[in-house]
């Protein structure tokens, strides 16, 4: 189906989109680019967009995190659209110009680990980034960061970036160090998770996993039960306090190392 035959909606402002035939078979498909979007909860979606559209809030958003797409956030139940300009927060992947956002928990720009990392050159550990800038060491990420994830699962993709742009120069050895720690061992922990009641608190927790810069590969609140893989940087004992904040008692079943 061709863009002028796709359906058309609007977004919350009252701009016109065409939709694609997918997104309206998959909830998690982005209606604009046709990627995957990532779940978000309802009180993330509040916590950027404008007061006077909560009354549209249900839960049930997706995140596009597309860098190419005007998509924001969508609901392709309720057929309710945030493009980028029609959020208050900036997503510094999908922004072109700076100042671009990545840690929102304490305020650490792109550009402010660009200067650490190729105009300074004081940065060749993952460690090192971490301590110039603090990037990826917040803990609020679930309502500061728009996609509701830790910006640690973005560095890579700025590392990269600036891989690129240092090949050849003096500091092209620390660029491709800290790539290199970016690729960091995983842990897989299966927990037994008291409290979930509903599907609401199954996102709640994959949400809380992924704050943390991890992933949850399986969530049950019928059974009470999570799989989560973490970076080794985060310990258990922070992903057990995470989900205890948030009104989930954990504990641990098994854990084992991996990549």
């Amino acid at each position: 189906m061709s863009a002028v035959e796709r359906k058309r909606h609007l977004t919350v402002t009252g701009r016109q989109i065409h939709i694609r035939e997918e997104s309206e078979k998959d909830q998690r498909v982005c209606p604009v680019c046709g990627e995957r979007g990532l779940r978000v909860l309802k009180v993330t979606v509040a916590t950027h967009v404008p007061e006077k559209f909560w009354s549209h809030l249900t839960e049930g958003f997706y995140f596009c995190s597309n860098p190419q797409c005007e998509m924001f956030y969508f609901n392709n139940v309720s057929k309710t659209y945030f493009l980028k300009d029609e959020v208050k927060t900036r997503f510094g992947l999908k922004e072109r110009q700076p100042p671009r956002p990545i840690c929102y928990c304490l305020q650490v720009t792109e550009e402010m680990i660009e200067r650490e990392i190729i105009e300074k050159g004081c940065c060749d550990s993952l460690e090192d980034i971490v301590a110039f800038t603090k990037a990826g060491t917040g803990k609020w990420c679930l309502t500061t960061n728009p996609s509701g994830k830790c910006c640690r699962e973005y560095l890579g993709l700025v590392v990269d970036k600036y891989l690129q742009m240092a090949r050849g120069t003096s500091a092209e050895r620390a660029v491709r160090s800290v790539a290199e720690q970016l690729k960091q061992p995983m842990l897989t922990i299966e927990l037994a998770v008291d409290g979930m009641t509903c599907e609401g608190c199954e996102q709640a927790v994959r949400s809380a996993i992924e704050s943390l810069g991890g992933t949850a590969l399986s969530v049950s609140y019928r059974e009470g039960r999570a799989i989560a893989r973490i970076p080794v940087s985060v310990t258990v004992d922070e992903l057990l306090a995470t989900l205890d904040s948030m009104g989930y008692r954990a504990r641990t079943e098994r854990v084992t190392r991996g990549t």
